[in-house]
């Protein structure tokens, strides 16, 4: 009875396919995410050009708001989505230093072209979410009793281990192994972690 508080809700998705209209709305998009895109690879250039500074995503994601204010079609779009532009530029960085590092041929990052320019990510979430789910489905086919630790997410969200237990999002893989554990007749059994690991 303590539990009947909580109610888990199946969601469906379904893919969409946009009209002419929605198309082009999608496409000019894309096309100012591309700008944003090229805009923080001349700004990094020319930081490091004239001044001698590396700048990386949080200098950048720093000054988003403001290049909102300035671009008033940026203003217009998911704030989030654009954050994920500056950390695609950002990891074509990395990647770029670590190919340096590691004595293979760099490969600066380079300006991007509109028509090649076909995608956007939007939080995070959505893609721990889709990983979770799969994960949840293939452990409750496969298995009849599946055991995890009754971990006091709370106190662990507190504490060091925060950002790791957040990535993890615990939480969301137990709730969703319980309900298709049980679809599934199935089920999952909490264990006191003490002496476990």
């Amino acid at each position: 009875m303590a539990n009947m508080g909580r109610r888990l809700i199946r969601s469906y998705k379904y893919r969409l396919y946009p009209n002419r209209a929605q198309e082009a709305a999608l496409s000019d998009m894309l096309g100012h995410f591309c700008d944003l895109y090229n805009a923080g690879l001349q700004q990094r250039i020319e930081a490091w050009s004239r001044q001698g500074v590396s700048l990386g995503y949080v200098q950048q994601a720093g000054e988003l708001k403001a290049v909102r204010d300035a671009v008033p079609e940026l203003a217009g779009y998911s704030y989030s989505a654009e954050q994920q532009v500056l950390r695609r530029l950002d990891k074509a960085f990395a990647a770029f230093f670590r190919r340096v590092k590691a004595g293979e041929t760099p490969g600066f990052p380079r300006f991007r072209a509109k028509s090649r320019f076909r995608s956007a990510d939007f939080r995070v979430a959505a893609r721990r979410r889709d990983f979770l789910h799969k994960l949840s489905h293939g452990l409750a086919s496969r298995h009849r009793v599946i055991a995890m630790e009754d971990l006091g997410m709370d106190a662990l969200k507190r504490s060091f281990l925060a950002r790791s237990i957040h990535d993890a999002a615990w939480t969301q893989l137990r709730d969703m192994l319980t309900y298709k554990a049980g679809s599934a007749g199935g089920s999952v059994v909490l264990v006191d972690p003490r002496g476990t690991s």
